[in-house]
Formats: structure tokens, sequence, C-alpha cells
């Protein structure tokens, strides 16, 4: 520390002469965090929407079909090695 302009304080030992205001506790952005906060809320809702009915409109694929049959009725067994298994 050969210049004398330089001090290493830790954080809480730094001392002013000034008064310094205080913010509250969101600051002058509280009003902008807000509406962009509904912003992405209205988006993302809409985005939900709009994928539910392009999914509802839009012919299914083959292997998407076949995953949504259901099941007959019956007893099934779930392995790891096997899979799912009907068990009579």
């Amino acid at each position: 520390m050969d210049d004398p302009k330089l001090i290493d304080l830790e954080p809480h030992k730094w001392r002013s002469d000034r008064p310094k205001p205080r913010e509250p506790i969101f600051g002058a952005g509280a009003v902008n965090l807000i509406a962009i906060g509904i912003t992405v809320a209205v988006l993302l809702g809409l985005a939900y929407f709009v994928r539910g009915q392009i999914n509802a409109w839009w012919p299914s694929r083959p292997e998407q079909a076949e995953s949504a049959k259901p099941l007959p009725p019956g007893n099934y067994t779930w392995s790891p090695e096997r899979g799912l298994q009907k068990s009579d």
C-alpha cells in the first residue's frame, strides 16, 4: 500500500459525512417490475392456450396415436427389464 489514497476497509466500516437517501425495498422500479411480470404472465398464458389449440386441430402423428390408445382391460405388471406386460 504505497499510495496513501488507497484505503482497504471492510464494507461494514465504510463511512461518509454526507447523508444518503434511503430507497424503499423495491426502489423506483417497482411499477416497471410489476408491469413486466404481468406481461410475461399474459404471454405465457397466451402461448399455452395457442399450443393447446394447435395440438387440438393438428392431425396426430402415427406414433402419438399408437401411444395414446387405451389399454385393454386386465391386470398388468411393470418391470425395468421387460416394461409393461399383461399378467393373466
